[in-house]
């Protein structure tokens, strides 16, 4: 078996979605000790919901419950993220702060929401007013750089030589050099091996894993070469012994600039394992959104998300 590390920009899937949604706009209600945002969902709401930068801090992030009305406090100093601004005129103390709608319990995807959020204290007849922008998520770039550019230098010419790539098109699209969350884009595991003939041998891509970079991962593909989560990563296609892929959508791990994406190959002769080659997966099981398994990550290559 052979293992090899692979450099990705993102990875989440298309092959099945998320079908939620946010109904009209969020409540927002200017509080005497807190700004409290009420968010109703189409569907009952297993995600999260936290103000942008404090994602893994309990006080400012709720994670929902399935219920369709989820809502998160934000204290109005400055541990959530809370900034506070002295008005002139009018005289009041001014707070903003962005809240992130996530359906997803892990991962940014291209139906989350990013909202900015006001409220206006006024100083001296404490009336509150509120008012807030709503935008989208914001674009993020990805700099592309390939792992394997020099590695026939570094193998003898009768090992194995595989190649991953991200593509923009599908299967025989062009290399990947900007993406944002939601971007549909193709990758792509080919193999080659000098010395054989390249029909004897069979490729299986498996134990996949993503992380973000500070020791927190979550297998997408485990050692049979299942996917554990198809909103994020559907199954492999395999389009011959030797090349493999995949279209998905980008996503980022929440408050994280950087994403880590690393898979094992196990190359194989046909005659030693014909069952495997065909890469049946109606031995997987399940496979729904959420089912990925956290585990404890090494250290990766990097590839820098541009804020």
């Amino acid at each position: 078996a052979m293992q090899l590390l692979f450099l990705l920009f993102y990875s989440a899937v298309s092959a099945s979605e998320i079908k939620n949604g946010i109904k009209g706009l969020p409540t927002v209600t200017c509080g005497e000790d807190a700004i409290i945002v009420s968010v109703v969902s189409e569907k009952p709401f297993t995600g999260n919901i936290y103000t942008k930068g404090f994602f893994e801090d309990e006080a400012c992030s709720v994670q929902g419950t399935r219920r369709n009305s989820t809502e998160i406090r934000i204290p109005l100093t400055s541990q959530c993220g809370a900034r506070r601004r002295r008005m002139v005129s009018p005289r009041g103390l001014l707070l903003d702060v962005t809240v992130i709608v996530m359906f997803h319990r892990l991962f940014l995807t291209k139906i989350d929401r990013s909202y900015h959020i006001e409220c206006f204290y006024v100083q001296y007849d404490a009336q509150v007013s509120q008012s807030y922008d709503v935008s989208i998520l914001p674009s993020v770039d990805l700099k592309s750089s390939n792992l394997n550019d020099d590695l026939p230098s570094r193998v003898s010419s009768a090992a194995p030589v595989c190649k991953y790539e991200v593509l923009v098109g599908g299967p025989s699209g062009s290399p990947l050099k900007y993406a944002k969350i939601g971007d549909t884009v193709y990758h792509k595991w080919t193999c080659s091996h000098f010395g054989w003939d390249n029909s004897e041998m069979c490729m299986t891509v498996h134990s996949c894993v993503v992380d973000d970079g500070r020791g927190k991962g979550q297998q997408l593909i485990d050692e049979r070469g299942c996917t554990r989560d198809s909103f994020i990563l559907d199954n492999l296609q395999y389009l011959s012994h030797l090349e493999a892929g995949q279209s998905s959508t980008v996503f980022r791990f929440a408050d994280r600039t950087t994403v880590f994406f690393s898979c094992q190959i196990r190359l194989e002769r046909v005659e030693d394992t014909e069952d495997q080659c065909k890469h049946n997966f109606s031995f997987c099981g399940d496979s729904s959104e959420g089912n990925s398994r956290a585990i404890d990550a090494p250290v990766r290559f990097e590839v820098q998300f541009q804020k």
